[in-house]
């Protein structure tokens, strides 16, 4: 009987998320500020963020795959988040129709070392302001140092593009089993990018990903390490591990945690998208 009642949990929030639009889960008239005809065709925009080698790539497969079905994985290039140059990828949800795009899109970026010198500080903020595009190059080295040189000290002051092109969520991703992570490294280095975010008004969602690598005891403490950390509610912190492309089957309880972390995800960002519009308004009174 339980399992019965869980599968028709995923069944039903599967089919709310594969029909998703913007102003579902808020409601459209919550977005009384929105100039005229911004809400259509918007999408949440979530940028997937996270140190070398957390899984975040294998975050963005295991929810297509969860929302889709496992055929319609996206091909995703890995990247070992060094320096050099890679292109920032975007996956579209999908709608009803072959023309019309779904209500959110994912940004994969590469992965961050946070010793957060100048550049990786301003490539932060050129995602998450869409300054850069998918298909445009992102590059470490001394092409970085020069694009941070010339943005200034306070690279978030760069000019923001329209509300609808920037990130309105950020999912940080951690590798629960990670010796960094464990050993409390991440707390000193992710400070500084948490208090950013918190400034440009981005929700931080926290996805801890090899679940199947801990005990009860461990998984209670990872998330608990995990919330200190990034500064999510518990509401906002999941734990589950990614579908990988070996395995036929996903644990069933792992899909409805990837389902209602992105439930989750969704809602944040719409009333990220509803507090800039609010912002926007009184900045010009």
């Amino acid at each position: 009987m339980a399992s019965n009642n869980l599968e028709s949990e995923i069944r039903t929030l599967r089919e709310k998320l594969k029909n998703y639009k913007v102003g579902n889960i808020e409601g459209l008239h919550s977005f009384s500020d929105a100039l005229e005809g911004e809400m259509e065709g918007l999408q949440i925009r979530l940028a997937v963020f996270g140190m070398t080698g957390a899984g975040k790539s294998s975050l963005v497969n295991t929810i297509w795959k969860t929302l889709y079905g496992r055929e319609n994985a996206p091909a995703i290039e890995q990247s070992s988040g060094a320096e050099g140059t890679q292109l920032l990828e975007d996956f579209h949800s999908q709608s009803g129709t072959e023309d019309d795009r779904g209500g959110f899109v994912f940004h994969d970026t590469r992965g961050f070392n946070f010793d957060f010198n100048r550049a990786e500080e301003n490539e932060l903020f050129r995602i998450l302001y869409g300054i850069v595009s998918a298909g445009q190059l992102i590059e470490r080295g001394d092409w970085a140092e020069k694009m941070a040189e010339d943005a200034g000290q306070a690279a978030h002051r760069l000019e923001k593009p329209p509300v609808a092109d920037q990130v309105h969520v950020a999912l940080w991703v951690i590798k629960a089993n990670d010796i960094r992570f464990v050993n409390g490294q991440y707390l000193d280095k992710f400070n500084f990018v948490r208090q950013k975010l918190n400034a440009e008004g981005v929700t931080i969602i926290t996805v801890l990903t090899h679940d199947d690598k801990l005990d009860s005891e461990e998984r209670n403490q990872a998330k608990k390490n995990a919330m200190e950390v990034t500064g999510s509610k518990k509401a906002q912190t999941f734990v589950f591990a990614n579908w990988l492309g070996e395995q036929e089957e996903y644990d069933v309880r792992y899909q409805r945690e990837v389902l209602k972390m992105l439930h989750t995800a969704l809602g944040c960002g719409e009333r990220s998208v509803r507090s800039r519009q609010i912002q926007r308004k009184l900045s010009k009174q």
